[in-house]
């Protein structure tokens, strides 16, 4: 008889793809660890919305997803993100997946958004809400 060529268990292969992802998840933290500006970018203390029914606009602690808003009580909420202009670094916050965003100081294209911080949304005009005023039923 000759000789069978043996597959690898499918236990083998499931190991080594956990120890694949395992390792490359500390590449990802370790990057973290030496201030990579693109993870740093998607790093925040707020999440911004605003009202697509109303117009208002607010922020939450990070922790806290808004369901509806706190003004109308209805779930019309867009999440808000922010494009930095490298050419005079002025901070733009816009609707995510907006398309195009102009800089509002020198009018330039922006691309690479951020995530903004909560000092950020304050200055931008928006105020802090909590769970209980954004939530249908807050814990």
């Amino acid at each position: 008889m000759g000789h069978e060529k043996k597959q690898p268990s499918r236990r083998l292969v499931r190991n080594l793809a956990w120890m694949i992802l395992v390792v490359g998840g500390w590449g990802v933290v370790g990057a973290g660890c030496s201030g990579n500006p693109v993870l740093g970018a998607m790093e925040s203390d707020a999440n911004g919305y605003i009202c697509s029914a109303c117009g208002e606009r607010f922020f939450t602690a990070r922790n806290v997803f808004a369901e509806c808003c706190p003004k109308c009580r209805q779930p019309n909420l867009v999440e808000l993100v922010g494009y930095t202009c490298p050419g005079d670094d002025t901070l733009t916050i816009a609707l995510r997946g907006a398309g195009s965003v102009a800089c509002l100081q020198c009018r330039a294209a922006l691309s690479g958004f951020k995530l903004p911080l909560a000092e950020e949304f304050k200055a931008w005009g928006a105020i802090e809400r909590t769970p209980a005023e954004v939530l249908f039923q807050a814990p």
